[in-house]
């Protein structure tokens, strides 16, 4: 694991000096990268996600495109097409921005559930099939994916199939008030994204994600094997396959669980800083369950919405996004 924690380092270092004031965020999409796994950063716009994107990107040595989605959008614009060569008389395939080593898909959620999907098997596969032809994608291989969780006006919230490729669901936040003065300085004569150098080559990066999964592989004791199988034959179907999904949820919330210990042990990260993991703060998901509830009751007009708006005021921290949800609907009836 010395060589993984040697890369890591040297990834992180080289990333803040473009990202000031978000070191556990660094460190998460850095283990995203590690692990192979892709991540969603849910935040408002300009608080550095595509400088995050670009950063890691450039730190690695790697290509990196950028898709804005668009509600008129078609999976064609992500994955590429085949276009008809008059002079060979053949057609052509010409790649889409998803070919590239760290991909990152802008408001994904504002494209349609058809264009979205185009991104699955490339995400779970890495790999594209377009005309009944298979390509397959360099590694290594990040989507960096971000959607807007304030405004939810024209757009397509993402289907469990899509929500289960991602690894990781962070967010950024604003900066402190010292970290902005940090960042107006560095961007007085050039942005700091410009200057970064490669801080590890893309042989050492795989050489690192290989090694942690060998590592991880070895200390995950717990296999869904035999799982479906094993409910089928005790249970109903539709019993079954609910408890078949909590398996496989319990079984990938350990081994991601797992992965953190590995890497709290490479990098000694602080035990506070596991909150900027969404998937696993408790906290985070009841009060996202209490949001969902008041805006049932914010429809009827009821007026006991503004407890459940002041209940998660109190649960969680000021920096989530729950928090800025809950005090920007009651500024709103202020």
């Amino acid at each position: 694991m010395e060589d993984v924690k040697h890369c890591a380092d040297k990834i992180i270092a080289n990333v803040e000096k473009v990202i000031f004031g978000k070191h556990a965020p660094v460190q998460m999409t850095v283990l995203a990268l590690l692990c192979q796994g892709h991540l969603l950063i849910e935040d408002v716009p300009g608080v550095g996600k595509t400088m995050l994107a670009r950063a890691i990107a450039k730190s690695i040595g790697s290509s990196f495109s950028r898709i804005q989605f668009t509600p008129d959008m078609l999976p064609s614009d992500v994955t590429g097409v085949s276009v008809f060569n008059q002079k060979t008389r053949e057609f052509e395939f010409r790649e889409g921005p998803v070919f590239a080593q760290i991909v990152l898909t802008d408001e994904i959620n504002r494209a349609t559930p058809k264009t979205q999907s185009a991104l699955l098997e490339a995400m779970g596969e890495h790999q594209i099939t377009v005309d009944g032809t298979t390509y397959i994608l360099s590694r290594p291989f990040l989507v960096l994916a971000t959607q807007n969780p304030i405004e939810y006006e024209g757009t397509f919230p993402l289907p469990e199939a899509q929500l289960d490729r991602f690894m990781l669901r962070i967010n950024l936040g604003y900066p402190a008030k010292t970290d902005e003065v940090s960042i107006l300085e560095a961007q007085r004569v050039v942005h700091p994204v410009e200057e970064i150098s490669e801080a590890v080559t893309v042989e050492e990066l795989l050489g690192a994600q290989e090694n942690f999964r060998i590592a991880l592989e070895s200390d995950t004791k717990i296999m869904p094997q035999g799982l479906r199988s094993h409910y089928r034959e005790e249970m109903g179907k539709q019993l079954a396959a609910k408890l078949y999904k909590e398996g496989l949820e319990e079984f990938t919330r350990k081994r991601l669980r797992k992965s953190f210990e590995h890497w709290q042990e490479c990098l000694k990260i602080h035990p506070d800083d596991t909150d900027c993991m969404r998937g696993l703060n408790e906290l985070e998901k009841e009060a996202e369950n209490i949001l969902s509830e008041a805006k049932i009751l914010e429809n009827r007009g009821d007026q006991h919405v503004f407890d459940l708006w002041e209940k998660v005021l109190t649960i969680t921290r000021p920096e989530s996004l729950a928090y800025k949800k809950a005090q920007l609907k009651l500024k709103e009836y202020e």
